[in-house]
């Protein structure tokens, strides 16, 4: 089923592509968390800083969340390959990527995933010949594996408990998993070189640029590298916490779509709801990201019925020690291993927390969407907040046409990045800057 994700990432690239991608550009936004506050600062007596600062902690927050899931991840496979302990491999894994990041900044990024990507496909090539030669042919490969039960692609129910069908891989992927991922978020390219670089370039750029306008590029140079290697720390101690996550994909999707789908949600508001307001608009997101998470938690205390997993039958029947070094008691969970679903003494919200995991993000969008709304207008109304108070180019351009504004400056409210960009080092009178000593 997951195929389908093909549709939800061509989805995701037109909405990047022709709607917020072109609204950040025109902007002149190096931290797209800038936008935020030039929307919501002016109509509110926190001048936008408040719902900037809290949308940067949150991004900061799930990539570390999410690069640490994904630095786990290929740890496990390399213990079984290498034999060597699989924190060894958590903190080589993190290590290098920290070691890269920090000394050759984005462009390091990007020559590294150019070389990833042409390792990956070369792998994937390589499997494949090898398979078809030692099979006779790659027909008497993928025949077999269409005539199993794992060859599932026409699950089209709606039931939103189902756990990977067309509607929860499109709808929970556009609206959830995805979307914010594509068209609101700072991260491209790789997934934990390019989250550590991002995290760093949106610290500097949101939280202390601003607050030490007048220190040089090579102050900041420096910081970048020491940020680098403290967020790099702290994603590998969260790798820790991945371990008891269970299925490590599902974790990675389900944390992604909780805070990505909530933090799409503030960004919808800010394009296509002028009366969209920073209180509302916080009380929506902490709202949204409450629900999510606390469904989240729900479905690890309340395990969800087979019926909606659609688990796929396997069989280890040619596994080495099998059957005596793979038992089956009453209490088993392992797949292979037949039981029994007992909920009913589950209460009646367990219906909730048995949703699909690719919803959970959606489920945070539209609590955001509803109660920011409703909390915006409220204070709208009370406080005769009026869209015509707006600046100009911070709605969506169909409706930013609609209300009567006066010109404002257009011109960018960025910084420009500084950070990783070695090459344009500009010394001053001040000693600490001359200082050209690396971290």
């Amino acid at each position: 089923m997951f195929i389908y994700f093909i549709i939800t990432y061509l989805f995701c690239s037109i909405f990047a592509a022709e709607i917020f991608g072109p609204m950040f550009k025109d902007m002149g936004l190096t931290s797209i968390y800038e936008y935020l506050e030039r929307r919501f600062g002016k109509t509110s007596k926190m001048n936008g800083k408040v719902i900037r600062g809290l949308m940067t902690i949150e991004f900061i927050a799930q990539n570390i969340f999410y690069v640490g899931i994904v630095i786990y991840s290929p740890a496990t496979a390399l213990e079984v390959v290498t034999g060597l302990d699989k924190w060894l491999c958590v903190w080589l894994i993190g290590g290098i990527c920290i070691f890269y990041t920090s000394i050759g900044g984005l462009k390091a990024v990007v020559w590294t995933d150019t070389f990833q990507i042409c390792i990956m496909l070369s792998g994937y090539v390589a499997i494949i010949s090898k398979a078809s030669v030692d099979f006779g042919s790659f027909k008497n490969i993928s025949e077999p594996y269409k005539l199993s039960e794992n060859w599932v692609f026409d699950e089209f129910d709606w039931d939103p408990r189902i756990r990977h069908s067309f509607w929860t891989i499109i709808i929970g992927g556009l609206f959830g998993t995805w979307g914010n991922s594509f068209c609101c978020s700072q991260r491209t390219l790789s997934t934990v070189s390019s989250g550590i670089n991002s995290m760093t370039t949106v610290a500097i750029t949101d939280f202390i640029q601003p607050r030490l306008p007048h220190k040089s590029d090579v102050f900041f140079t420096r910081l970048s590298k020491l940020l680098t290697v403290l967020f790099g720390i702290a994603c590998i101690g969260f790798a820790y916490i991945a371990a008891n996550l269970g299925g490590v994909l599902q974790a990675a999707l389900s944390v992604n779509g909780m805070m990505g789908g909530t933090s799409f949600a503030v960004f919808i508001l800010g394009f296509f709801n002028p009366w969209a307001e920073e209180i509302g608009t916080i009380v929506g997101f902490l709202s949204g990201l409450g629900i999510a998470v606390w469904t989240y938690i729900g479905s690890t205390i309340y395990k969800t019925d087979p019926q909606w997993a659609r688990i796929t039958p396997q069989t280890i029947s040619q596994c080495e020690g099998y059957p005596s070094d793979f038992p089956c008691t009453s209490n088993s969970s392992d797949p292979w291993c037949d039981s029994d679903f007992d909920d009913s003494d589950y209460p009646a919200v367990a219906q909730l927390y048995a949703i699909s995991y690719l919803y959970l993000g959606t489920l945070g969008l539209v609590t955001n969407l509803v109660v920011g709304s409703l909390v915006s207008f409220i204070i709208c109304r009370v406080k005769k907040i009026s869209p015509n108070q707006l600046p100009k180019i911070v709605l969506f351009p169909a409706l930013d046409r609609l209300f009567s504004r006066e010109e404002v400056d257009k011109s960018p409210l960025s910084v420009r990045n500084v950070a990783f960009d070695d090459e344009e080092k500009t010394r001053t009178e001040n000693p600490f800057d001359e200082d050209q000593t690396n971290f």
